[in-house]
């Protein structure tokens, strides 16, 4: 009985510390007071004894609770709306997980609703998780993540608890004491490096131009497309032909390819297991379609996998270039510089998937987000393209190895749309021992959830217009003093290994997408999902083409005397009309060649398939 009483204690302590304090210090009291249903006044000594028993039961229900008390106050306090009692936090997160932001946008909200940038989250079955939108304490997270905070034990988290079912042991989701993390971290650290990357620039770069022919082809200018869609399939064929020097033709595809749909499918279903209640899983309609869904699409990924992985052992495909080989050949052949071990089969395979999934998802949001800002503000997209034809030139011109750094201002344009729209909206450490963040004490085990979105707006780093597009910022000023107020690829060891390959898909992709078009994007309907990672959707983007007379600064309908008008007859009247136009010219001198290329401008505005003959 006195054990439940506690635990009764201890629970009303918890709810209403104040009042059940008060109440607590009564206890003594209220067990030493004789009752004559149990104290017999005939015998002093047992009522004596009894009394004092009462007593001291009392007193030590009262130190508890003010061990309960002073314990709770050093809490970092409850997200709100406050933890149900039974399914802590994870009610509210599956109400919010098909809204714009998803869950990321409900713990961003929760947290500006916060003293310190702090709050926990209660989830059922696990220990309680901090979310952290403080730059001050991510400093001082990623300064101690050798000794106080890491990656291990990532199951403790429910999205990596997930993850973990079918890469346990990839660079993304492994534990910091896994020996095979190490291992392919000093393998792929090199190739990864930027000057390792510079070989391959010109798959990147072919990848971009595949894009574009595409687009025309399968799109047409003047009708709409989701941007991420091709955004998507450009990044995901980037990744596979130099990870693995295959393409599965997705920007040729008009239906996905199995293996596409395969990780589509476990995206979706990895995000709704880590919102749901384990015991919604198996004894809910729903959540059995969900593991099943999710077994059959892992399973799938890891066949298509596997098989590739065979046919390279095997010979029957190599890579594209053996003075340059490809992920998969390096993870193949390379033995780690300290253990002399190579990689696995297993291992190789969760480090191709996670290559696919991680590697293309980040990076066409990333692209898409860019492109999406740029339109938004179109005097930025005018500098923008206007420095693509200083430092590359016009369409036709690859990008070349020293243009990445000389396009300075369309990385301040992507430094400024990972801020404001992070692909990766949180990463996780977890604390290895106990520790105190500012007044809050830290048990060893607690895991944290760093919310970038959170972390990127704050005005004491960013200033007043935190929350707008202003590339300038960084050009024209100091970057932040805190190194961590920016950490679209986190930081450190177990920093995003792939952070220059993304970085330079994303410059050959919004290259030759303004060297060869107008982009006018209807964005009425547009959110950031959240699978995984933050996708932009709703962006319905209409392609229009240029030419080499064009006028950077002006949007479509204002190039060539085309008037608004003008432009919404052509779209509605005679939007790919097939006609051909065939066009002969000759030249000496090359006025003609400048009509040339006039009228090809003409042309494609018009949807005629223009060919074009030097007599």
């Amino acid at each position: 009985m006195l054990a439940c009483l506690i635990d009764f204690l201890k629970l009303q302590v918890r709810e209403d510390r104040s009042e059940n304090f008060r109440l607590s210090l009564q206890m003594g009291k209220v067990f030493s007071s004789p009752s004559s249903k149990d104290y017999d006044d005939s015998n002093g000594s047992s009522g004596v004894l009894l009394g004092c028993n009462r007593w001291c039961c009392g007193c030590w229900v009262g130190v508890l609770c003010l061990f309960r008390r002073n314990e709770e106050e050093n809490q970092i306090p409850w997200a709100e709306p406050s933890p149900n009692p039974i399914f802590g936090h994870m009610l509210t997160m599956k109400k919010h997980a098909d809204k714009p932001g998803g869950v990321f946008a409900f713990i961003k909200e929760a947290l500006k609703n916060t003293e310190d940038n702090l709050a926990r989250l209660k989830i059922p079955g696990r220990e309680p998780m901090v979310l952290c939108g403080n730059a001050d304490i991510l400093l001082e997270i990623m300064k101690n993540q050798k000794d106080s905070f890491g990656k291990n034990p990532l199951e403790v988290t429910p999205v990596f608890g997930v993850l973990r079912e079918f890469v346990p042991n990839g660079l993304f989701t492994a534990n910091d004491d896994d020996p095979y993390w190490s291992i392919a971290h000093r393998i792929l650290s090199k190739p990864f490096s930027a000057g390792s990357v510079k070989n391959f620039l010109p798959i990147i770069n072919e990848q971009g131009n595949l894009m574009v022919s595409q687009l025309i082809k399968n799109v047409g200018y003047g009708n709409g497309f989701e941007l991420s869609t091709w955004t998507t399939k450009m990044a995901f064929e980037s990744i596979a032909v130099c990870g693995f020097s295959k393409s599965f033709e997705s920007l040729e595809r008009s239906e996905p390819h199995e293996f596409v749909e395969a990780m589509e499918g476990t995206l979706r279903t990895t995000r709704k297991k880590a919102n749901t209640p384990p015991s919604l899983l198996k004894l809910t309609n729903d959540g059995r379609k969900v593991m099943s869904m999710f077994t059959s699409s892992v399973d799938k990924m890891n066949s298509i996998v596997a098989r590739v992985i065979e046919d390279r052992i095997s010979g029957l495909s190599k890579t594209l270039d053996p003075e340059n080989p490809d992920f998969l050949d390096i993870m193949l052949n390379e033995r780690d510089t300290v253990t002399k071990r190579k990689l696995t089969k297993d291992v190789i395979r969760q480090e191709l998937i996670t290559f696919l999934v991680a590697g293309h998802d980040s990076t066409s949001s990333a692209i898409a987000n860019v492109l999406h800002f740029l339109f938004l503000h179109p005097d930025k997209g005018a500098k923008v393209y206007e420095e693509i034809l200083k430092v590359v030139g016009p369409q036709g011109n690859d990008v070349e190895w020293q243009h990445l750094v000389k396009m300075k201002y369309l990385s301040a344009c992507m430094n400024e749309s990972l801020r404001l729209r992070p692909p990766a909206p949180g990463f996780v450490r977890i604390a290895q021992e106990d520790v105190t963040l500012l007044k809050y004490k830290v048990k060893k085990g607690t895991p944290f959830l760093v919310n970038l979105g959170r972390v990127h707006e704050d005005e004491k780093f960013w200033g007043a217009d935190a929350l707008q597009y202003r590339p300038e910022r960084w050009i024209d000023e100091p970057r932040p003093s805190n190194p961590c107020s920016f950490l679209p690829f986190a930081t450190g060891e177990r920093g995003c290994i792939g952070k220059q390959f993304s970085l330079i898909e994303q410059k050959v992709a919004v290259v030759k997408l303004l060297q060869h078009f107008y982009l006018r994007i209807q964005d009425s309907d547009f959110k950031m999902h959240d699978q995984l990672f933050l996708k932009p959707v709703g962006l319905e983007t209409f392609i229009y083409p240029r030419t080499q007379n064009d006028v950077p600064s002006k949007r479509p309908d204002e190039v060539n005397g085309t008037s608004s008008a003008n432009l919404k007859f052509v779209l509605e009247g005679n939007v790919n009309h097939g006609n051909s136009m065939h066009v002969v010219y000759g030249s000496n001198g090359g006025s003609t060649q400048k009509n040339r290329k006039r009228i090809c401008g003409t042309s494609h505005r018009l949807w005629f398939q223009s060919h074009f003959f030097e007599s």
